[in-house]
């Protein structure tokens, strides 16, 4: 809950000038992806002028060494991360400018408009000094635009603990809240024969045709498409296997030795970002056998497909502080492209939320952010982490078949283990007898977590009732198996094996 005294403060801490002023900065040095150094060591000596302790990390990429700044609260809470990249697409440089009310030039909208309004959420919340719980942490890098960037530095990030309890992402998506999105892969297909291009009539009988091999492989994507477009969900969309691109020749009577095929490949159920591999390069491995031709595939995945609960504590912050700045709260949706929002959930099983200004123009040289857009992002970028960076612990509750599911989020530890505590407990008091606790979403566990799971147990057996503890990750699996609670409660791979043990 937000007091409307602090949601004045920090809408009126949001300074638009001072805002422009870091976007048309970062605007105005060219960061085309891989030669982004320049634009993250613009955005270190902003952060440095405002008295902001600023960290380099190479993260994987000395050439532009990521930007990283934190703002603590000193008390323990959630941490909530703003995360943008600098490097642009690579398209003729533009300019920054200002004109009636809008802002142009190359990353205005992608995103690095977004990455000034993280930047002043950050400069309201400090000199608000609003934050009382908690911390937030801002990290921005390169190496994001495909097919130039490989992702590696975000990865890198990740990999090495710079992250959040959960991160927002301020790339140009305004609605809906997306807590869905499809992964992608990015192909590119060569098909190659021996020998030199030679005129069609001069060409031996039995030479392969590229081009014959290369539209029949286009032919067979698109029936696969048609096969995995029928695994849809309403949230999200739909599998699909696109080629935008198809190359060959240099004149209309040439038999060429070359053919390129370029396209994506999206699918939304999340971890089966192997399997969809696996059949894809099955497929161009048949087709190079059958025609008698090389085929080479570049298949790069950018991410994995996600779905965040509707309910979870930074979808729930979010929108609280949408409420706040604008009156009302977003619709619920898909995300309609792939952003590192995907990585943070799948790579680093983090929640991420992209929610950017409304601005145009992404990958085109005619890039337009409104500024109320920006100042709007930064209110509710500062307004979000006031909500979320607590130390309460959220508990999404669902009924399925004969039990009652619990799914703690976040941290479970000395701070909020006793709001944890009375809710168990109160459903145990009403007479619950078949519980189930769904760890999938909870990150951190302490033992005074483990003392809640004990006390429900026990309280459970003495009315002939029992608990089953399913989903955990890996690190929190470990804890219990080291206390030897996996001798006192039942602990399940998943949430249907823990359901079966009621059946």
């Amino acid at each position: 809950m937000l007091h409307q005294e602090m949601v004045d403060k920090i809408l009126s801490a949001v300074n638009s000038e001072r805002l422009v002023e870091t976007a048309m900065a970062l605007v105005k040095v060219p960061s085309p992806t891989c030669e982004a150094r320049e634009a993250a060591d613009r955005l270190a000596e902003i952060l440095h002028s405002d008295g902001f302790a600023v960290e380099r990390p190479e993260a994987d990429w000395p050439q532009a060494p990521a930007v990283v700044t934190r703002l603590e609260s000193g008390w323990p809470g959630r941490t909530l991360q703003f995360n943008g990249h600098l490097d642009t697409v690579h398209l003729p440089f533009v300019p920054p400018r200002r004109e009636n009310g809008n802002l142009y030039g190359s990353g205005i909208s992608d995103m690095k408009g977004g990455v000034a309004a993280a930047l002043e959420a950050m400069r309201a919340l400090r000199e608000t000094a609003a934050l009382e719980t908690g911390s937030v942490l801002f990290t921005a890098h390169e190496l994001h635009e495909g097919p130039w960037g490989d992702k590696r530095q975000v990865k890198a990030l990740i990999r090495d603990g710079f992250v959040g309890d959960a991160v927002l992402l301020p790339e140009y998506c305004s609605s809906p809240l997306p807590i869905a999105g499809r992964g992608m892969a990015i192909f590119q297909i060569t098909i190659r024969r021996d020998g030199n291009p030679v005129h069609e009539v001069l060409r031996p009988i039995d030479q392969p045709l590229v081009v014959r091999a290369g539209a029949e492989l286009v032919a067979q994507l698109f029936d696969l498409h048609d096969q995995v477009s029928t695994n849809k969900a309403p949230e999200v969309g739909s599998d699909s296997v696109f080629v935008g691109q198809m190359q060959s020749g240099e004149i209309y009577n040439q038999s060429p030795s070359e053919c390129f095929i370029q396209g994506t490949r999206r699918w939304i159920t999340p971890g089966e970002a192997d399997r969809v591999e696996k059949q894809f390069r099955d497929l161009v491995a048949a087709q190079s056998e059958r025609t008698g031709t090389r085929i080479e595939l570049n298949y790069s995945v950018q991410g994995d497909a996600f779905r965040i609960l509707p309910g979870h504590p930074a979808v729930k912050a979010l929108q609280t502080a949408h409420e706040s700045v604008t009156g009302s709260r977003l619709p619920l949706g898909p995300k309609p492209f792939l952003d590192d929002g995907n990585l943070f959930c799948s790579f680093g099983r983090i929640p991420a939320i992209t929610h950017g200004p409304h601005a145009t123009g992404a990958h085109t040289v005619n890039e337009c952010c409104p500024v109320d857009e920006l100042v709007r992002i930064a209110q509710i970028y500062a307004l979000t982490a006031l909500a979320y960076c607590t130390n309460e612990i959220e508990v999404a509750e669902e009924r399925t078949r004969d039990a009652l599911v619990l799914l703690p989020m976040g941290r479970l530890d000395s701070g909020n283990a006793h709001s944890f505590e009375s809710i168990v407990m109160e459903h145990v008091t009403r007479g619950e007898l078949h519980l189930i606790v769904d760890f999938s979403h909870l990150d951190f566990i302490s033992s005074s977590g483990l003392r809640v799971t004990l006390l429900a147990a026990k309280a459970l057996n003495a009315s002939r009732g029992q608990i089953v503890l399913c989903s955990m990750k890996r690190h929190i699996k470990e804890v219990f198996l080291i206390s030897g609670f996996d001798r006192i409660i039942a602990i399940k791979e998943s949430r249907e094996e823990a359901l079966d043990t009621f059946a």
